[in-house]
């Protein structure tokens, strides 16, 4: 009976597994396709002349030209791939090599480049994998597509990787000086750019800011980073020149100025259109040029669809302004500061605890007589025999019993005073080691 109860026991749990396994497996394929079905496959960029924004769905092929006040549809660019072989769940970027223009995935790796010439996109990367670099930062050097940090798989990873175009795949090529670890709320990862002037690409990771220089393959610690932009749950980041940025979160608004370390507190009230969504599909929240950024919002009052301003942040009010980051060497010349201080410290308790010792050493002195302190003294330099003791305090023609009992006397005169001064006995006694019968007398280590 028992057995029958156990095989039924074993049989129903075997079934709750398979039914829990399927639940997670139908969860699976409703998540993969919830994520197609919201595919943003665009990516947009400005046009030269400053005066139109393009956006392109690399899905359909289809692009649009919007314009001050009018939105107008250019066609569509012939593919030489399929929407199945598209695996996008972010937003791409659009890169300006100067003769030919690329778009990259972060989350897919994928890279394509977009030709004006004959309307077409072609895919270049052969990679198949996806899903460990969401939110990476993506951005050209010197021709060659980078690509930087990014989460999946539950994991935020700190490596610099980089686009071979003729291996049509992505290499390691560095990796930032902090553990890669569980992808948590802060979202500090939109808080990166690359300077192309210095050649150093900037991170931002929790308190810490960190720079990688290309040229010396070299990560620096540059220091602790303000604490505005790491309390919220996001913090954005617009580069708007060679020297400066925009960085935006729930609790305001920074304009970065990181080569001369500054952060200066905005006051855009008055900016009402101001907001990380634009509200148009594929549409970036702004588009820097010449110091100024250009901005698309959605707005169902108007016949386009939408209306454009144009911000300058040379005229943005200031509120404060504070260091970007508090330089890492202050903080390690701050714990070498304090470990010198302790140092001494340690030291004047030392002097002073010695000191006092030897104080209290010489007041108790002055009570002994003078073969009593004669015998102190030699104890102070090296251990004595019987012998020895006899000759300091000139017991050499007395008897044996009498010698024994002023040994005896004169080392419990001089323990009892120190007994009194010290605290403890400072003469004791040990059998040699080499002779048993003999005694050996010596000084308590505390004095030593």
């Amino acid at each position: 009976m028992f057995s029958v109860i156990k095989y039924v026991k074993t049989y129903l749990t075997h079934i709750y597994y398979l039914w829990d396994m399927r639940i997670i497996f139908i969860f699976v394929i409703v998540i993969t396709t919830s994520l197609s079905a919201e595919n943003r496959a665009y990516v947009t960029w400005l046009s030269q002349d400053h005066k139109s924004i393009y956006r392109l769905n690399v899905e359909t092929g289809k692009l649009d030209m919007f314009l001050e006040d009018s939105r107008v549809n250019l066609g569509e660019f012939s593919r030489d791939y399929t929407s199945d072989d598209l695996f996008s769940g972010e937003q791409g970027t659009f890169h300006d090599l100067g003769n030919r223009f690329l778009v990259s995935f972060s989350g897919s790796g994928q890279v394509f480049e977009v030709s004006f010439t004959d309307s077409s996109i072609t895919r270049l990367d052969g990679t198949y994998q996806h899903g460990y670099n969401f939110d990476a930062y993506q951005f050209v050097r010197k021709g060659i597509l980078y690509s930087f940090g990014g989460y999946g798989f539950w994991m935020e990873n700190n490596m610099l990787n980089r686009y071979d175009e003729k291996a049509r795949e992505w290499f390691y090529a560095s990796q930032a000086p902090y553990p890669v670890e569980v992808a948590n709320k802060s979202e500090i990862r939109h808080l990166r750019w690359y300077d192309v002037q210095q050649d150093v690409l900037y991170v931002c990771h929790y308190r810490t800011i960190y720079a990688y220089d290309f040229k010396n393959d070299n990560w620096i610690i540059k220091g602790r980073l303000h604490k505005a932009l790491y309390k919220s749950v996001a913090t954005e980041f617009e580069v708007v020149n060679d020297t400066t940025g925009l960085a935006y979160n729930e609790n305001g608004y920074w304009l970065i100025d990181w080569r001369r370390n500054k952060i200066h507190q905005l006051d855009l009230s008055a900016n009402q259109v101001f907001s990380e969504l634009s509200g148009l599909d594929g549409v970036n929240f702004m588009y820097p040029v010449n110091g100024e950024l250009i901005v698309l919002r959605k707005s169902d009052k108007i016949n386009a669809g939408f209306f454009r301003t144009v911000h300058k942040p040379a005229s943005w009010k200031i509120w404060s302004t504070t260091r970007l980051y508090t330089p890492h060497i202050w903080y390690k010349a701050t714990f070498y500061g304090i470990c010198v201080l302790c140092l001494l410290l340690l030291g004047v308790l030392v002097r002073h605890h010695y000191l006092k010792l030897v104080s209290k050493t010489s007041d108790w002195l002055e009570f002994l007589t003078p073969h009593d302190r004669l015998l102190f003294n030699s104890l102070k330099i090296s251990d004595l025999d019987t012998e020895e003791v006899n000759r300091i305090l000139e017991l050499d023609n007395e008897g044996w019993e009498v010698q024994r009992r002023k040994r005896s006397e004169a080392i419990k005169s001089i323990n009892a005073f120190a007994n009194k001064a010290l605290g403890f006995d400072i003469i004791e006694r040990y059998r040699s080691e080499k002779d048993k019968r003999q005694v050996i007398y010596r000084l308590n280590s505390i004095l030593k």
